[in-house]
């Protein structure tokens, strides 16, 4: 009787382990799905990264007719080259950015003369000083800016863009497709 109670007992413990080959099975399953699952966080990751771009640029339209709204023209500063219509280069996009968010990076005082109300139009990211406003790829935005006030834009061979202002991200590759390609642009 007591063998049979001890051998029921033996067989119990042994029935509560795992063996390698079941052990083996559940990493292969657990590994398979976490394979599934890269794909889609990746996904998400870029889809993400999109938005945050659409919004960054939507802050910078927004800050831009705030600013045309306060002061009845187009941001402008002392050196600024004005023409009918206008794309700008890194150090005016630093310059307009710096205004908008009254906010200086370097030794720069031209924004001082260009937001003389010293209001805060844009919201810049905590990166600001030490990146500048960057979209999630670390490059500068692309802002266009209708200054013959006819609210059309011109870009690159697209049509014309009905806007005030537009603003477009390189995107992903990191390459300028005057908004179109891979792109983010705030007027799709």
């Amino acid at each position: 009787m007591k063998k049979l109670k001890h051998r029921r007992e033996k067989a119990s413990k042994q029935r509560q382990e795992f063996t390698l080959i079941e052990l083996l099975v559940v990493i292969s399953i657990i590994a398979t799905l976490v394979a599934l699952l890269f794909p889609a966080m990746a996904g998400a990751q870029k889809m993400v990264k999109k938005v945050k771009a659409k919004t960054l640029m939507n802050g910078i339209v927004i800050a831009v007719k705030q600013y045309k709204t306060t002061y009845g023209l187009m941001p402008s500063w002392p050196g600024f080259q004005d023409t009918d219509d206008v794309k700008l280069d890194d150090n005016e996009y630093d310059v307009l950015v710096q205004i908008l968010a009254k906010r200086n990076i370097g030794s720069s005082t031209d924004s001082d003369l260009a937001n003389r109300r010293n209001i805060q139009l844009l919201d810049p990211p905590s990166s600001f000083e030490s990146k500048g406003y960057l979209d999630p790829w670390d490059n500068r935005f692309v802002v266009l800016m209708d200054r013959d006030y006819d609210k059309k834009i011109t870009i690159g061979t697209d049509p014309v863009i009905n806007k005030q202002v537009a603003v477009y991200s390189f995107g992903p590759d990191g390459e300028d497709d005057d908004g179109g390609g891979d792109d983010i642009a705030s007027w799709k």
